[in-house]
């Protein structure tokens, strides 16, 4: 909850930084569904901000936004449906 309350992460992206930091990969599993089952954890919102926080510095091209996205987490099913909104 502590990296949540910082600011929104990606499933993949949560993990990895639970992983980095010693937890078991299982009670990490348990977590993140429990996350995402109660509103804390949502990759496609995640997206939407993120990308609407990128828009509002400039513009920024698809590919660009693309990369970053995937970088940082998000599947690229959340990636097309987040872009085909702009």
């Amino acid at each position: 909850m502590d990296l949540l309350a910082r600011r929104a992460h990606f499933r993949r992206e949560l993990a990895a930084k639970l992983t980095a930091r010693g937890y078991p990969e299982e009670e990490i599993g348990d977590a993140l569904d429990r996350l995402g089952h109660q509103g804390y954890l949502d990759d496609r919102e995640t997206a939407r901000q993120w990308v609407e926080a990128r828009l509002a510095r400039g513009p920024e091209g698809r590919g660009r936004l693309t990369a970053e996205l995937a970088r940082r987490g998000a599947d690229s099913e959340v990636i097309d449906e987040v872009l085909a909104e702009r």
